[in-house]
C-alpha cells in the first residue's frame, strides 16, 4: 500500500483535474500531497526509498502532475524549489541503484524510463545529460534484450508487456519532440510491441 500511493499515479488525475476544470483545490492537493511527502520521506530513507522502479515512477507522475499545474499560483516559488530538490534527488538516486542483475526485468526499464525523462526534461540539472545517456542508452539496449523480435516481452506477461510498452513510448515521445534520435532497432521494437498489443 505505501508503495502503491508513493507512485503518484493519482498526483497526475489531479493535475488534469485542474487542467480541466481550472479549479485551485486540485493545484493545492497536488502542492500539499507532493509537500507532505516530501516532508515526511526523507532522501533515501524508509519504505519509499527501497525501490528504485518506485522512485522512477513517483518521479516521472511527479513531473506530469506539477506541469500540469505551472499555470496555478499554488505552484510558488518555493514549492518548486522542493520539487525540483527532490527530483534532482530521484535522479541521482536512480543512477546509483538499477536494477540490472539477472534476470533483467521491466523494474530495469522503468527505472531507465525514469532516468531517461529527467535527464531530457531538465537539462540545467548538472547531472542531466549523465541522465539522459544512461537512461536513453541502457533503455535502447533493453528493448532489444527484452523485447523478442515478435514484439512480446520476454516475460510473457501481458500486462507487464503494456507497462513496458507504455513506458518505452513515453520515452520515445519525448525524444521526438526534442529532437533526439531513437535508433532504428527501438522503433522496430516499440512497433512490434504495439501489434502484439
Amino acid at each position: 500500500m505505501p508503495w502503491e500511493l508513493s507512485r503518484f499515479h493519482h498526483g497526475l488525475r489531479l493535475g488534469q483535474a485542474y487542467l480541466y476544470t481550472g479549479q485551485e483545490r486540485y493545484a493545492r492537493e497536488v502542492v500539499a500531497q507532493i509537500t507532505h511527502w516530501v516532508e515526511a520521506n526523507p532522501y533515501e530513507f524508509g519504505v519509499n526509498w527501497a525501490g528504485p522502479m518506485d522512485v522512477a515512477i513517483r518521479a516521472v507522475n511527479w513531473v506530469w502532475a506539477v506541469y500540469a499545474i505551472l499555470g496555478s499560483g499554488a505552484a510558488s516559488p518555493d514549492f518548486l524549489a522542493l520539487w525540483l530538490t527532490s527530483l534532482r534527488q530521484h535522479g541521482e538516486y536512480l543512477l546509483k541503484n538499477l536494477e540490472d542483475g539477472w534476470p533483467r526485468t521491466n523494474h530495469l526499464i522503468a527505472d531507465l524510463t525514469g532516468l531517461a525523462t529527467l535527464g531530457i526534461l531538465f537539462p540545467e540539472f548538472p547531472e542531466a545529460a549523465r541522465w539522459r545517456e544512461a537512461g536513453l542508452g541502457r533503455l535502447w539496449r533493453e528493448l532489444g534484450r527484452q523485447i523478442n523480435p515478435d514484439g512480446m516481452s520476454y516475460e510473457a506477461s501481458t500486462a507487464y508487456h503494456r507497462l513496458v510498452t507504455e513506458m518505452a513510448l513515453s520515452v520515445a515521445a519525448l525524444c521526438m519532440l526534442n529532437r533526439i534520435e531513437v535508433p532504428a532497432l527501438a522503433h522496430a521494437r516499440l512497433g512490434a510491441m504495439l501489434d502484439v498489443i
